[in-house]
């Protein structure tokens, strides 16, 4: 009958609706996410938190959070955390700069929380790092042809 048939294109229309709206939320929730990482990460050297992320992309915490964690794993925190380290590691193996520094440019509230977060995420301190990196150079200084140095005794 023709109201059968129209009962069921109409479901079927209903049904597919519902899929389209669903698949376009999550590909906003992920373009959410992602354009918070990438926030997050060309503001690594500022004092960003939760608040900011929301104020830039007007929504609410919660809702960053639960975007966030479905895309990635991990609450925003914890990026920013992870994230932070990252560049700390870098710096202590790149630059001259002392932990102090290194803690106050990423924002930490002092140089013993900074190295606490470090050993933490790393597993080992953020001058074992230092340590590790020097003794790393010395080494492939040490083996370079022309350093003038010798590995043979």
């Amino acid at each position: 009958s023709d109201h059968k048939r129209l009962t069921d294109v109409l479901f079927k229309l209903f049904a597919l609706h519902q899929f389209l709206a669903a698949h376009k939320k999550y590909e906003w929730a992920v373009w959410r996410a992602q354009h918070t990482v990438d926030f997050i990460d060309s503001n690594i050297q500022a004092n960003i938190g939760l608040d900011d992320i929301a104020n830039k992309f007007f929504f609410s915490k919660s809702y960053i959070i639960s975007c966030f964690k479905n895309e990635f794993g991990i609450s925003p925190k914890q990026y920013i955390i992870q994230k932070k380290i990252e560049t700390a590691k870098n710096m202590l193996l790149e630059t001259d700069m002392s932990v102090k520094a290194i803690s106050e440019m990423l924002h930490f509230a002092d140089s013993h929380h900074f190295s606490n977060t470090f050993k933490k995420q790393t597993g080992i301190s953020p001058m074992e790092t230092f340590e590790n990196g020097v003794e790393l150079m010395n080494v492939i200084l040490i083996g370079m042809p022309g350093s003038g140095k010798s590995t043979v005794g």
